[in-house]
């Protein structure tokens, strides 16, 4: 989903909207006389969303269950990106002017003390060995690599 998409969908689908449905669907169950005082396209209307939400075909659980792991698989994606766009190589690019890392004379872990781990593993560009560890600089060589290559 786009992200324009994305922004159209949460505001029709607010918490106040929410909450405005649920009480006005409680209300018409406990006082199914108010149902008389719609229209009969409006009460169909209603009522074959209602069931169509609370009730979905086949094709409906299909689609609903491929967008929860499209979500899913998205969220994991920005997280995986995000934890590569803090290393130092990426960082770097970001310049409009690259400029060489000063030699640093021992071990340097994150600069704000934090590991960078990833939530599913990658192949070293290197030896190709998985690792999920990211280290502060490189980000696309596993531990030993990046460190040997540092």
């Amino acid at each position: 989903m786009k992200k324009n998409n994305k922004l159209a969908v949460a505001e029709i689908v607010s918490q106040d909207n929410i909450k405005s449905c649920i009480s006005t669907l409680e209300h018409l169950v406990n006082n199914s006389d108010a149902l008389t005082f719609l229209s009969d396209d409006e009460r169909v209307a209603l009522l074959k969303a209602a069931g169509q939400l609370s009730r979905p075909d086949r094709d409906e659980i299909r689609k609903r269950n491929a967008d929860v792991r499209k979500s899913r698989r998205q969220a994991l994606t920005n997280s995986e990106r995000q934890a590569r766009a803090a290393t130092g190589i990426r960082a770097a690019r970001k310049d409009t002017v690259f400029k060489a890392p000063m030699q640093l004379s021992g071990k340097e872990n994150n600069k704000d003390g934090t590991d960078l781990v990833l939530n599913s593993p990658r192949n070293c560009y290197i030896c190709k060995k998985e690792f999920t560890q990211l280290h502060f600089f490189y980000d696309a060589m596993c531990p030993e690599c990046a460190e040997f290559n540092y």
